[in-house]
């Protein structure tokens, strides 16, 4: 409890870097995995693409299904820090606060749902999870954002607030890109090839109408991920000043005995 809560005079500080380091090394090793297996074509595969198959696939789900645990987790201590800190004296902005953690919280099962089934077991569900990890994952940037920034001049400083709100836009126009510049590459490659499925994964090796519009796809949604990563890093040095505790209280003197 003391380690994985309250790392010395880090406190609560040490949890979004330990996020990031999992998740920067997942993406990593997988992706390092695949290439030298000749899984996915080096140049920008998208990110589930490098997971797909083993080893790489048991890391992948491994590392992102930890790394939504403590999403998961930061998002529910970001909630717990802004109300203490508020202490009811703006009910708006903490009743926003709350709703943010429930879509940050949604975010973050959808991470796992990613994590434990790749594109090659049931594509509809990994790629409607992804949608839904990484749209609730914008709206829950923007809305922290926009909290932050009301938090100024009491709370907070406005930098911070701005940075946020910068990122997350950048999160948001990512995210559209990913979607738009993916659907345009299977539009284009169809429009040839109708009858064959999408690519899974886009290779350079053998001609693929629409694999440029691919790469744009595949580099906007790493760049997503990083931004993803930067947003939760933005929240070190408030969690710096967050102490967690817990508090049992025994209801009975013998365990078989009711309370």
């Amino acid at each position: 409890q003391w380690f994985l809560f309250n790392y010395g005079s880090l406190y609560a500080g040490h949890l979004p870097i330990i996020f990031a380091i999992l998740f920067t090394v997942n993406l990593g090793t997988t992706y390092c995995f695949a290439v030298y297996n000749q899984h996915v074509d080096s140049i920008f595969p998208y990110v589930s693409a490098a997971g797909n198959n083993q080893p790489e696939s048991c890391i992948f789900s491994f590392l992102l299904n930890l790394s939504a645990v403590f999403s998961i987790m930061i998002v529910c201590m970001r909630c717990a820090l802004v109300s203490s800190i508020l202490r009811d004296r703006d009910a708006q902005i903490d009743r926003l606060n709350v709703i943010s953690s429930y879509v940050g919280i949604i975010s973050g099962f959808a991470m796992m749902l990613v994590a434990s089934v790749q594109e090659t077991a049931i594509i509809f569900v990994h790629l409607s999870a992804a949608a839904v990890c990484f749209s609730f994952g914008c709206i829950y940037m923007i809305m922290q954002a926009y909290v932050t920034i009301r938090m100024y001049p009491d709370y907070n400083n406005r930098r911070v607030g701005w940075i946020r709100m910068g990122l997350a836009i950048g999160s948001t126009i990512c995210l559209l890109m990913a979607i738009g510049f993916g659907v345009s590459a299977a539009m284009v490659y169809h429009s040839v090839y109708p009858d064959k499925p999408t690519p899974r994964p886009w290779s350079r090796k053998i001609w693929m109408p629409g694999y440029s519009l691919h790469v744009v796809s595949a580099v906007s949604e790493w760049l997503l991920a990083v931004l993803h990563v930067s947003y939760i890093l933005s929240f070190q040095r408030e969690f710096e000043k967050l102490k967690v505790k817990f508090v049992s209280e025994a209801l009975v003197h013998h365990l078989d005995t009711s309370p």
